[in-house]
Parts: C-alpha cells; structure tokens; sequence
C-alpha cells in the first residue's frame, strides 16, 4: 500500500512539473519578411515579397496550430498563468501575420497606383 501510495505521489509531482514546464519555443514563429516600398519597388522585389508574405503567414498558421495543440496536449494539467502565456502568444502571432499582411497590401496598392 505504501509503494503505491508513493508512486502515485511520483506520478502527480510528474505531472505538475509537466505543467511547470511548458515550452512555446517548440512553436517558434517565422521570422516576419522584409516589405518593399510599393513607391520604389521593382515588379520582381513586390513578386519575391509577396510569395516571402505568403510563406510567412504558412509558417505562423503553423505556430498557431502548434500552440492550440500545446495547450490542448496539457489538458487539465494546464495553469491560469500557463494559459495566459500561450492566449498572448497566440495572439501576439496573429497580430504579427496581420500587420505583414496589411503592410503588403498596402504596397501593393502603392505600387499599383504608379
């Protein structure tokens, strides 16, 4: 009884330090490409820029995906402070791809405009 009792203590201080333990970096967003100005830019740098746009937001689509599956792999082992970690992060990468993508757009207007 007494082994059993100590190894389910074992497998809850596990757990706890599971969900002590969390670690985004393994869903580490691209890094944000650099957007030409739409003003000055060549017909080749708005293309390379655009498919460098659409890459990116893959790419943080993808952290995105990871960071949902993070928080729902620590199931109720998840703490309020954990959780608040992975909402701002999460949104942070939203908010990242949403930018880069208005910025482009906004290029691409500029650019069209000439």
């Amino acid at each position: 009884m007494r082994a059993l009792i100590l190894a389910a203590a074992i497998m809850l201080s596990g757990t706890a330090a599971y969900a002590a333990e969390m670690d985004v970096s393994q869903c580490a967003f691209p890094e944000a490409p650099v957007v030409p100005d739409g003003a000055v830019a060549t017909e080749e740098q708005m293309g390379e820029a655009g498919a460098a746009v659409r890459a990116y937001v893959a790419g943080v689509q993808e952290s995105l995906q990871c960071l949902a599956e993070l928080e729902k792999s620590m199931g109720e082992e998840i703490t309020t402070e954990q959780q608040d970690e992975l909402i701002a992060t999460y949104n942070a990468g939203v908010d990242g791809m949403n930018a880069i993508a208005g910025s482009y757009n906004a290029a691409v207007r500029v650019y069209k405009e000439r």
